[in-house]
């Protein structure tokens, strides 16, 4: 358990910096869509343009923009919410729970989380990048992101099921002893 301190408290100092990231990130995108939204030029839809849509080829209507921001900002707290989860279940390793009851289900809850996000992320940007700013590099601009959730997801997932069986097996020996 010694060995894997080290390795547990950089994974909970990389989560925590990652929920502290999406928080700022966020809360910049709520004020975007705020002042954005309030101001009657299209400043928002030129802003996207700068971030997300680079190469886009029409304006859509502030509002559009603003619904696209919203989305982002949800996905971001749902993001978040699992980010938190998965600092959890890092603390209760660090304290020495391991195959506790349930541990299981919540590596399933990230790891579900996570390939929900990277889908929902991607369409998103595919969605508006193609159909309202006209921005066909959405296909191969979004797909790194989103991939790398997709397959951190899935490894989780591996985990979760991994962990399903220890309980079992470790229920199955605690019964014989």
């Amino acid at each position: 358990m010694n060995t894997i301190r080290p390795h547990l408290r950089s994974i909970s100092i990389v989560l925590s910096l990652a929920q502290l990231y999406f928080v700022f990130k966020s809360a910049s995108l709520v004020i975007l869509a705020i002042l954005g939204t309030s101001s009657g030029d299209e400043v928002l839809v030129d802003i996207l343009k700068n971030d997300f849509f680079t190469k886009s080829n029409d304006t859509p209507s502030n509002y559009l923009a603003a619904v696209f921001l919203l989305l982002i900002i949800g996905l971001n707290i749902f993001l978040i919410f699992r980010l938190w989860l998965a600092s959890k279940i890092i603390r209760k390793y660090q304290v020495g729970k391991l195959l506790t009851l349930g541990h299981s289900k919540d590596l399933e809850k990230v790891g579900k989380g996570f390939d929900y996000y990277s889908f929902l992320w991607y369409a998103t940007h595919l969605i508006f990048g193609t159909f309202f700013f006209n921005d066909l590099t959405a296909f191969y601009k979004t797909l790194p992101y989103a991939l790398i959730f997709f397959l951190l997801g899935k490894v989780i997932l591996i985990l979760s099921s991994i962990s399903a069986k220890a309980e079992i097996l470790k229920e199955e020996n605690d019964l014989t002893v």
